[in-house]
């Protein structure tokens, strides 16, 4: 992996800002924009203000370690529900400090108070009506994966050696697993070679990860 970002230093970048756009739509999708955006001035506020303590310092460094973590990957929904929590938190603490600025405005807190917690209200319900399991699983890469070795199943013969990332396909298409190195596409081939791989199964998904194994497409 080291390897390939030496060879490659532009590919993280370019990809955690298209992943970035990507998590902001899985959010808006499950929270609501509202709720998204009180959570920004909410985090905001707090790292300007340095009235938030150790445990909202620890928030957000928590929060921006999750979000650098996930973007250089394949994003899906499973990996922003830690983010819910996060939302909902700073989305609170935004409501607080807008009440505040508002104050200074002549508006009443009791008034901007409730008009800020109704704006954040619908994002709040969306997350609690979000069915967490039905959208763990349909249309998932497990799902995908499971049903890509059962097809394959009945195309191989039994107890194939089948080069791939994930033990989840060899092991619906019954056959043997081993796994597919980080490597370049020659080196590749000559694992396959010396540990008797007869199949090699990668999804279009990864090749996002290994555009040296381009070719094979």
């Amino acid at each position: 992996l080291l390897s390939f970002i030496r060879r490659n230093p532009g590919f993280l970048p370019l990809r955690s800002l298209s992943n970035l756009s990507l998590l902001g739509g899985i959010l808006v999708k499950v929270a609501g924009l509202g709720l998204l955006i009180l959570s920004c001035v909410g985090a905001i506020f707090m790292a300007l203000k340095r009235d938030c303590g150790p445990t909202g310092y620890l928030l957000m460094i928590l929060a921006f370690l999750n979000i650098v973590a996930l973007l250089p990957f394949s994003l899906e929904f499973r990996y922003a529900i830690p983010w819910l929590s996060f939302l909902v938190i700073f989305a609170s603490a935004g409501v607080l400090y807008l009440t505040q600025w508002l104050k200074q405005y002549k508006v009443p807190e009791l008034v901007s108070g409730v008009l800020l917690i109704f704006l954040v209200l619908p994002g709040y319900w969306k997350i609690l009506e979000t069915d967490i399991k039905n959208e763990l699983n349909p249309g998932t890469s497990l799902t995908e994966e499971k049903e890509v070795g059962e097809w394959l199943r009945d195309k191989i013969p039994p107890g194939s050696v089948i080069l791939n990332r994930k033990p989840h396909i060899p092991y619906y298409a019954g056959g043997e697993f081993v796994m597919l190195p980080f490597a370049d596409w020659p080196s590749v081939l000559t694992f396959a070679c010396n540990r008797g791989a007869t199949y090699l199964v990668i999804s279009q998904r990864y090749l996002a990860l290994r555009p040296e194994l381009n070719a094979l497409y």
